[in-house]
Order: C-alpha cells, then structure tokens, then sequence
C-alpha cells in the first residue's frame, strides 16, 4: 500500500544527539524537523529513547540512540501506537546528492546510510517514505566519516537555509498529499 492511501502519522528526523553534533551535516534530519515543528508551533519533549512533539494526527521524531541505532527508537514508537510503515517518512542526509537537492523515494535501500538502514532493519522492511537531503561528496582529501560529522560553511549557509525550508515543505506536502505527490513537486534541485 502506498503512503497515498493511508495518512502519515510519524515523521521521523535523523542524526545525532547533542551539541557536539547539532549544525553537522549528519544532522540535517534533525533540523528539518526542528524547521517544521518551529513552523507549527510545536515543542518537543523526551520520550523513551527519542525527542516527540505532537500534532493532531501525527508525531514528528528525533531519536536520541545516535545515527546508527535509529531504529531502536522507531520500532517500539510505532508498535505502542499501531502505526505502519507506510505511514512514516524518514528524513537523512545523502551524500550522493548535491547541497541543496532533495529526492523522496517511497521505499528502497539504505543507500549506505547507517541511520536509515538501522531503521530498516528494527522493521523488517524498506517499504516506507524516506526524504534524503543532499550533503554532497567529501572533497578527495577528506574521510567520508570527517564529512558527515563536520559543520556546513559560511558559504553554504544560504543554500542549507533554503534546502532546510523546501523540505519542511515536502514533509507538510507529505502529511496533506501523501510521498508520491511530494516525489513530483519536491524531488531534484531547489
């Protein structure tokens, strides 16, 4: 089924806790989130293993595991409020995908990513909305891991300010219009 069929009920941002890793490129999951919840209103408030606030109808989520146990905040979220896969999106940064491009997919693979994949796994399946928003590839000098957990430059500050409001956008367009109208109007470059 299709998250066009069933409302979304759970947005779930990715990244790591703390302020050691807050304005990294690891993080931007979170401040997507941080973006749409600021936009509505919201606050958040610690949970079992996550950071929750609430809207009517639906959850948005920053697990507080690290990257790479993303999955053992989710899972147990979902189960305790009968909520589905495809009735989440997870939002992470990609390195495949230029600053400032977004690409929603509604289900597929990791995509190397460790947050998504923990996910995957702590459910059984891939079928569920995922919002990547691009990172970039390190220069040829720096270690992939360096990459993802160093901060954005100044220069990139106008173009992460824009890519951080058009996917708070998709994920309004999401809990309105479901993944699949989001993947026409959102996916490439802003």
């Amino acid at each position: 089924m299709s998250t066009a069929q069933r409302p979304l009920r759970l947005l779930v941002g990715l990244g790591n806790p703390g302020d050691k890793y807050r304005h990294t490129r690891h993080n931007v999951g979170f401040m997507t989130v941080d973006r749409l919840a600021l936009r509505l209103g919201l606050v958040f408030r610690a949970g079992p293993r996550a950071l929750v606030a609430q809207s009517s109808g639906f959850w948005i989520m920053k697990p507080q595991t690290f990257m790479n146990l993303s999955g053992e905040a989710v899972a147990p979220f979902m189960r305790k409020r009968g909520i589905v896969p495809d009735q989440i999106v997870v939002v992470g940064d990609d390195l495949d995908l230029s600053l400032g491009q977004l690409r929603i997919r509604e289900r597929g693979s990791s995509g190397g990513h460790n947050g998504m994949q923990s996910v995957i796994h702590a459910l059984g399946t891939d079928e569920f909305c995922r919002l990547r928003i691009g990172i970039s590839r390190p220069p040829a000098d720096h270690a992939v891991i360096d990459w993802v957990l160093s901060r954005f430059s100044a220069g990139e500050g106008e173009v992460l300010e824009q890519v951080l409001h058009r996917a708070a956008d998709a994920l309004e367009h999401m809990v309105l219009q479901g993944c699949g109208s989001a993947m026409n109007r959102f996916n490439g470059p802003g």
